[in-house]
């Protein structure tokens, strides 16, 4: 299994996460994916971002590293980007009614309550959202 970039990307209060409807399941994860053999976890963020969201990083810092089931994860808060949301690459391609991506923004409120994964990224989130010198992002 890949190690893995993800992005946190906060606008207005909300942090980006896409809402997964996969075969029967719910639950939401943040954008972002497998490293790729020679890349670094912030090209790979980059790129992830892009393919997923159309959203382009201009400005980033690394906030955290987890491992999870086996696999490193490193976690990016999006201090600057450019671009709205819309979703792309294999995402959007293999979109089907048994398995879907709907790129959303959630408040604090819901990051409360909603099926996040990996869950430990949950205060990772709100710490994000609560934390005043990214709130213009």
């Amino acid at each position: 299994m890949k190690d893995r970039a993800a992005a946190l990307i906060v606008r207005d209060g909300l942090l980006l996460v896409i809402h997964r409807l996969k075969y029967g399941k719910e639950y939401y994860c943040l954008p972002g994916g497998g490293i790729e053999k020679g890349e670094s976890p912030e090209d790979a963020c980059v790129r992830e971002l892009a393919e997923e969201t159309s959203l382009r990083m201009k400005s980033f810092e690394k906030i955290g590293t987890i491992n999870n089931q086996g696999r490193t994860e490193h976690y990016f808060l999006c201090t600057a980007f450019s671009g709205e949301p819309g979703l792309g690459g294999p995402e959007q391609e293999y979109q089907s009614e048994n398995n879907q991506h709907i790129l959303e923004w959630a408040d604090a409120a819901t990051l409360k309550t909603i099926d996040i994964k990996p869950p430990c990224t949950r205060d990772m989130c709100l710490k994000a959202l609560y934390d005043d010198d990214h709130s213009s992002c």
